[in-house]
């Protein structure tokens, strides 16, 4: 489904994209009137978000490696191109709650992670 530098990326529990329009540092105001002015720079700037429920603590490992570098090619299902869509985006926010145990066995449990398009 989702693949990192042409490599596949472990299958999230949950995944959503987010579409996001830039606009030019100050360049979105209302005048005094009410009426909007808004210079847009780029529009549909993807946002992925993904969640897992329970990752174990190797494959924890393994996403994290795959996500280290600055930027990194991503591959995933675009519903606004309605096909796979490859693009360059780093990693915003790493959610990592403190594991559990099963055993000898560590799990991270609600872990959460977004790519930002550049």
């Amino acid at each position: 489904m989702i693949k990192i530098n042409t490599v596949a990326f472990l299958t999230p529990s949950e995944f959503r994209v987010e579409l996001i329009d830039i606009d030019k540092g100050g360049g979105t105001f209302r005048t005094a009137s009410g009426r909007l002015v808004r210079e847009r720079v780029r529009s549909r700037v993807r946002k992925l978000f993904l969640s897992y429920r329970i990752v174990t603590e190797s494959a924890m490992s393994t996403l994290l490696q795959q996500i280290a570098d600055a930027s990194f090619t991503v591959e995933y299902p675009d519903p606004y191109d309605g096909a796979l869509r490859s693009g360059t985006f780093y990693v915003g926010n790493r959610n990592i709650p403190t594991s559990t145990y099963i055993g000898s066995v560590s799990l991270y449990k609600d872990v959460t992670f977004n790519f930002i398009e550049y």
